[in-house]
């Protein structure tokens, strides 16, 4: 492996650790021995051979079955948590001090003598916390924990079962798959999950075999893996889906795991050949935005860079605010109502989200409308020169409100995969618009007063 560098040279283990580690993973999947590495720093010019030393990559190992103790009990609630390492020189310059001495508190009723750290460090960071805000803390990492057990039983599924066995006890994997070589497309898609499109068939003719009889479905994330071994090396979406074809979207090309040819030799023939392996596809178990979400939730209550008006608001359940609306606004608001026949419990959401401070809740029964109010709302707020950022828990849900705002021409960014949008709204995807620089992205989201995602792409 070659590894650049593009700091400077700063004698870090982690930089020896990381070469380390691709030795065993260049390793695996060539089956020859690679003993070392090299690192480069352009920086300063330096070049350094890294030798895969014995007692080194024994203490990888170790750091990571001590790690790996701590994931194995991630479906416990509460999770246990690894120790403070206690090192104020490495604390004070770390990135996750606050969230950590937060965690340790909440979660495991640290003080500053079993985080062995100075009052005075300690009480910057956790000092403001109340009983409430303890309590929501544990509440909802409690839940949160909860429900990735949950999905974390399928995750074994991937190791622990042979994709046959899977593919028919469980329907949430295709195995024995033939990668359809010609099929390869690049969509020139820098950086997405979705620049390249393969097709995949059975490798043996089954006519009683139909891949629509398994659970994975149009927009599924899942992970390709090797029947030979090597597993999850690729990530993607189902793009399509026939009785004999599945074709996905995936972050990199699918290549077969190289196999030695006859007459192999790893110093002067390294000759090998990956056009005959087959694959297998699981539904991807691992694809969940949890840590995104206790992200979040620690964000509220960090100190001096968190949300603490969200967190009087949401935590201290702080009363949301409210002003009178002026004249204008109200004659807007019965202008609207006229024109698009809203109905008198529309018009009144019109009426309390606009003179909202902080926030408004509307609830609905289905078929009340909410759609077309929320819609009303949009195109309302960007006429006063607001920005807007639209969300829901499903992809259609959002799609359904950005159709009627397509009809109204209203200017917008949708975030997410092309694979779960709808055709009409493609068009309104940043890998849409050739942007061709970072300057260029910035103008582009500025400009735009609409912009739109699920709750989990926030």
């Amino acid at each position: 492996p070659f590894e650049l560098k593009t700091g400077r040279n700063t004698k870090s283990i982690s930089h020896r650790a990381q070469l380390i580690l691709y030795t065993l993973l260049l390793s695996e999947r060539y089956n020859i021995d690679i003993s070392s590495g090299m690192l480069y720093y352009p920086r300063t010019c330096e070049m350094i051979r890294v030798l895969r030393l014995d007692d080194e990559l024994r203490a990888l190992i170790a750091a990571r079955n001590e790690m790996t103790t701590y994931l194995v009990h991630a479906t416990q609630v509460a999770r246990p948590l690894p120790a403070p390492i206690g090192n104020e020189f490495v604390c004070r310059r770390c990135a996750y001090e606050p969230t950590c001495f937060i965690a340790h508190r909440a979660l495991e009723n640290g003080d500053a003598a079993s985080a062995r750290m100075p009052k005075d460090a300690w009480d910057a960071q956790v000092a403001h916390l109340t009983s409430s805000h303890l309590e929501f803390l544990r509440t909802w990492m409690g839940l949160l924990d909860s429900e990735e057990s949950d999905m974390l039983r399928y995750r074994s599924e991937l190791w622990n079962m042979k994709s046959e066995y899977r593919e028919s006890q469980t329907g949430r994997c295709l195995s024995n798959m033939s990668l359809e070589v010609e099929s390869t497309e690049d969509t020139g898609v820098l950086g997405s999950y979705s620049r390249y499109k393969q097709s995949f068939v059975p490798a043996t003719l089954d006519p009683h075999r139909s891949l629509l009889d398994s659970q994975l479905s149009v927009g599924d994330p899942v992970v390709v893996s090797s029947e030979s071994g090597q597993y999850a090396f690729v990530v993607g979406y189902v793009f399509s889906l026939e009785y004999s074809r599945i074709v996905l979207a995936l972050d990199r090309p699918v290549r077969g795991i190289p196999k030695h040819l006859p007459g192999f030799d790893q110093r002067s023939n390294q000759d090998f050949d990956a056009s005959k392996d087959t694959f297998r596809i699981d539904k991807d178990e691992l694809n969940t935005a949890m840590s995104r979400i206790r992200a979040n939730i620690m964000r509220l209550f960090v100190a001096s860079t968190g949300d603490s008006r969200r967190c009087r608001l949401i935590v201290d359940l702080q009363q949301p605010s409210f002003s009178p609306l002026s004249e204008e606004e109200e004659e807007k608001i019965q202008a609207v109502q006229s024109a698009r026949r809203l109905n008198a419990g529309q018009a009144s959401v019109l009426r309390k989200v606009l003179s909202a401070n902080d926030y408004a809740l509307v609830m609905g029964m289905p078929g009340t409308g909410k759609t077309t109010t929320i819609a009303e709302l949009v195109d309302m707020l960007v006429g006063q020169g607001k920005s807007v950022l639209l969300a829901s828990y499903t992809h259609v849900a959002v799609d359904n409100i950005l159709l009627k705002l397509e009809e109204r021409g209203i200017p917008m960014v949708r975030l997410g995969n092309r694979n779960k949008v709808h055709p009409r709204i493609v068009q309104y995807l940043p890998s849409e618009a050739s942007l061709a620089s970072v300057q260029q992205l910035d103008r582009y989201f500025r400009k735009t007063p609409v912009v739109a995602t699920t709750c989990l792409g926030v």
